[in-house]
C-alpha cells in the first residue's frame, strides 16, 4: 500500500475525545473513488506517497504515538486500502484514538469497522443535500455511491454512538434554507453529530468556482443557531487552508 504520513496535525476538537489542542497525525491514503469538482486530490499529481508495510507501519506509529495517541485516516478515499483495518488495529494495539475521514460510499466497509470498534470519531463528506446535487458535486453517477450509503453510514455511526462530523463544501453562495435542510435530513442522528462548513479553496484545478464571503456565512451559521440553538457547540466552521495545522484557524459556533 501506498500512503504519506503527516506527523501533527491539528483536527476540530470533540469533546471527550481530543483536548483543546492536542495534535493528531494524519495517514493520507493515494486513491479516491469520487471526482468532487471543489476538490483537487484526484487531479493532482505532487503528493508523494510512500510504499510501507504493515510491520514499518507498526514502528512508525509507536514512534508517533510518543506526541499524540490519535491518528486521522483520510485521502483520497482510506476505505479503499485493503490494509485499512489491520493499520486500525495497530493504532489500537498501541492504545491509540482513530478517526476515520469517509466519503460515505463504502457502507459496508465502515459497518464492519464500527462493528469491531475500530473507530473513536467519523467525519462523512455530505455532497449535496438532494441526490442530484450529490452527483453533481461528488462527479460520479451513482446515486447509491455518493447518496444512499452516505446517509446509511452516517445514521450507523450515530446509532452506534460514534462521534460524528458531517462535512458540508460550500461555494457561490449558501443560504440559511440550505442549512436547515441539512439539519433536516439529519435531525435523528442526536447530540453524537457535528456539522462541519468548509468554504471553497481555490486552486489551479477549481477557479471556475468562488468561496462565500467569509462575514455571510458567519452571518447565516449564528442565524441558523439562534433558530436551531440544539446545534450551539456543535458547528465547526473551517474558512482558511491553515486549518488543517493550525488550531486557531479552526472556528467554532
Amino acid at each position: 500500500m501506498k500512503i504519506k504520513v503527516v506527523p501533527n496535525y491539528y483536527a476540530p476538537k470533540i469533546e471527550g475525545i481530543l483536548n483543546d489542542f492536542e495534535k493528531i497525525h494524519c495517514v493520507v491514503y493515494e486513491k479516491c473513488n469520487f471526482k468532487c469538482i471543489f476538490c483537487d486530490f484526484w487531479q493532482r499529481n505532487d503528493i508523494v506517497f510512500k510504499e510501507i508495510t504493515l510491520d514499518n507501519f507498526s514502528k512508525v506509529v509507536e514512534f508517533l504515538i510518543k506526541e499524540s495517541n490519535a491518528f486521522k485516516f483520510t485521502g483520497g478515499e482510506p476505505c479503499l486500502n485493503p490494509d485499512l483495518k489491520e493499520m486500525m488495529n495497530i493504532i489500537k494495539t498501541h492504545g491509540g484514538i482513530v478517526f476515520l475521514d469517509t466519503n460515505g460510499s463504502m457502507f459496508t466497509k465502515v459497518k464492519e469497522l464500527v462493528d469491531e470498534k475500530l473507530i473513536d470519531v467519523i467525519g462523512i463528506s455530505l455532497k449535496g443535500n438532494t441526490p442530484i446535487e450529490a452527483q453533481k458535486n461528488s462527479g460520479i453517477r451513482s446515486d447509491k455511491a455518493c447518496w444512499s450509503n452516505v446517509i446509511e453510514t452516517i445514521k450507523y455511526a450515530t446509532q452506534k454512538n460514534i462521534k460524528t462530523i458531517v462535512t458540508r463544501v460550500i461555494y457561490n453562495e449558501i443560504t440559511e434554507e440550505e442549512l436547515v435542510e441539512m439539519a433536516t435530513i439529519l435531525s435523528y442522528a442526536g447530540n453524537n453529530i457535528y456539522l462541519k462548513i468548509n468554504n471553497l479553496m481555490i486552486s489551479q484545478y477549481n477557479n471556475n468556482l468562488s468561496p462565500v464571503d467569509e462575514m455571510i456565512v458567519i452571518n447565516k451559521i449564528e442565524n441558523f443557531i439562534n433558530q436551531y440553538p440544539e446545534y450551539r457547540g456543535r458547528i465547526i466552521y473551517i474558512n482558511d487552508k491553515s486549518a488543517v495545522h493550525t488550531k486557531q484557524k479552526i472556528q467554532y459556533f
